[in-house]
């Protein structure tokens, strides 16, 4: 996928971050190193809107490699950013499980008709550019 901050500006996650009250800078180019440069080539970065929430940023594996790596979606709800983690494999500890339903205009696509185990995670810090890159 090559460079992952040249991914994300094109893909406009720069632009939506600061309206989820979150840094671009901090979340991404001060936690990208050599080490982790390619962390999330395996996934999409997609941009999605809800009437009720507005814009959500999601960094969802590809259809190949869903049972292996996390999604993962930030968005503001009731004044608060929440970040998930979602996972198809049953993680020790989650908050909730979510069931994508069969087709929406909210979710990725590769997302729909599978269930997916959430963390409400409080770090708002990729997953991946993490030191130990998991939570």
């Amino acid at each position: 996928m090559g460079n992952l901050i040249t991914t994300l500006r094109a893909r406009g996650v720069d632009k939506v971050l600061p309206l989820l009250e979150l840094d671009f800078s901090e979340l991404f180019e001060r936690l990208q190193t050599k080490a982790n440069a390619h962390a999330y080539d395996q996934h999409e970065w997609i941009i999605g809107r809800d009437p009720g929430l507005g814009s959500i940023v999601n960094a969802v594996p590809r259809r190949d490699m869903l049972e292996e790596l996390l999604w993962e979606e930030w968005f503001r709800k009731d004044d608060t950013t929440h970040h998930h983690v979602l996972s198809l494999k049953r993680p020790n500890r989650y908050d909730d499980v979510f069931v994508a339903p069969e087709r929406d205009d909210v979710h990725p696509e590769v997302t729909f008709g599978r269930t997916w185990y959430m963390i409400e995670d409080p770090d708002m810090r990729p997953v991946l550019l993490r030191v130990r890159g998991r939570i």
